[in-house]
């Protein structure tokens, strides 16, 4: 149910000897800018989060639709265009409206006689391959199969694990060849910061090993 509405645990560190006591499910993952674990009380630690807000957190994604020219319907937009040219040749003084007809008579025929798919949105990370992506498949089948018995139930939490260990490998790995490039790193790795921070608020100046600013962000504030 987590992983199909779109949620994301956020804490990934143990809170009480080395088991996760609190669970923080998020959508989108970029709203929460910081997470840290700090001392509480006794053997529990204490969980601090700063989370960006929104009023309307369901953010409503306009549908693009894309035409199938294979399966389009032959016969119907050749009859179609050949009534509409005498239509079509009669009108206009100027190339500029032959042009604006005859755009507006192609743009008719292809919503009346080619069908079109409706593309979905993706909207996971950039990071993501075919493994990760064919494991969240057979996660989603599993997951619909869960009420028919305990052996679905134990095999989605097998590959609940499987997926998020999967996802936190993969992450690492896709920094660690981000940071790997010699001096071309950082627009990628601001790249990164910002699609998973937000765009609401400012990226600060990236620090190196020594301390410093990145050559990056140096140029930055040169330019």
């Amino acid at each position: 149910m987590v992983f199909e509405n779109g949620f994301n645990q956020i804490i990934e560190r143990p809170t009480r000897w080395d088991s996760i006591l609190d669970v923080y499910l998020i959508r989108p993952e970029i709203s929460c800018t910081t997470n840290s674990i700090v001392q509480g009380i006794g053997d529990y630690r204490g969980v601090i989060l700063e989370v960006d807000w929104e009023r309307n957190f369901r953010k409503t994604q306009p549908d693009r639709a894309i035409p199938v020219y294979s399966k389009a319907d032959v016969l119907g937009l050749r009859n179609f265009l050949r009534d509409r040219y005498a239509d079509w040749a009669s009108k206009g003084n100027c190339v500029e409206q032959i042009w604006y007809n005859f755009r507006s008579i192609v743009h008719e025929s292809v919503e009346c006689f080619i069908p079109h798919n409706i593309l979905k949105i993706n909207s996971d990370p950039e990071y993501y391959n075919k493994d990760i992506k064919r494991l969240k498949s057979k996660f989603r089948k599993v997951y619909k199969k869960r009420k028919l018995g305990v052996h679905y139930m134990d095999k989605l939490k097998h590959l609940s694990k499987q997926l998020l260990a999967e996802k936190k490998r993969i992450q690492e790995t896709y920094l660690k060849s981000i940071l790997s490039k010699e001096c071309k790193c950082w627009s990628d790795f601001y790249t990164y910061v910002k699609r998973r921070k937000g765009s609401r608020e400012n990226i600060p100046g990236i620090k190196d090993g020594s301390g410093g600013l990145s050559q990056f962000r140096q140029k930055r504030l040169t330019y």
